[in-house]
C-alpha cells in the first residue's frame, strides 16, 4: 500500500486512557504500540514486514488480555459482563478471520486495510469507552 495522500496518523496511549489496573494498562499500552507501528509501516508501504507479527500479537492478546479482564469483571460482579464478553468474543472471531485470510492469501491491500480499520476502531471504541466503564465500576465498588 502506498501512501496516497494519507496523512501520518499516530496511535498513542495516554494517561487519560488509564484504567487504574496496572496489568490492563500495560496490556493496553502494548496494543497501542504495535498498532502504531503497523500504521506507520502501512504509510510507508511496508506493512508486509509487520502484518504477521501484528496478527500473532492480536491472537495472543485476545486470549491473555480478555481472559484477565473477564476474571476481573467476574470477581467484581460487573453488571454488563455478558455484553462486554460478547464484544471480546466477536473481536476474537474477527482477528481469527484476519489470521486465516493471511495464511491463505498472504498480505493483501484489502486485508491490511480491514485490519487497520478494525484495530483502530477497537482501540477507540472499546478501550476508550467499554474498558473505561469497567474501571469506573471497579473503583466505585472497592
Amino acid at each position: 500500500m502506498e501512501n496516497k495522500g494519507e496523512k501520518e496518523i499516530r496511535i498513542t496511549w495516554s494517561k487519560g486512557l488509564a484504567t487504574g489496573d496496572e496489568i490492563i494498562d500495560e496490556q493496553h499500552k502494548k496494543i497501542f504500540y504495535i498498532t502504531d507501528a503497523f500504521l506507520q509501516s502501512c504509510l510507508k508501504g511496508e506493512e508486509n514486514k509487520i502484518i504477521e507479527e501484528m496478527l500473532d500479537f492480536l491472537i495472543n492478546y485476545t486470549v491473555e488480555h480478555f481472559e484477565y479482564e473477564e476474571k476481573l469483571m467476574i470477581e467484581y460482579k460487573y453488571p454488563d459482563f455478558e455484553k462486554h464478553k460478547k464484544y471480546h468474543d466477536q473481536f476474537k472471531i474477527t482477528v481469527t478471520e484476519f489470521k486465516n485470510d493471511f495464511e491463505i492469501n498472504g498480505s493483501t491491500d484489502k486485508l491490511n486495510k480491514n485490519l487497520r480499520n478494525a484495530v483502530v476502531k477497537w482501540l477507540i471504541k472499546h478501550i476508550k469507552h467499554e474498558d473505561f466503564k469497567i474501571a469506573q465500576y471497579i473503583r466505585k465498588v472497592i
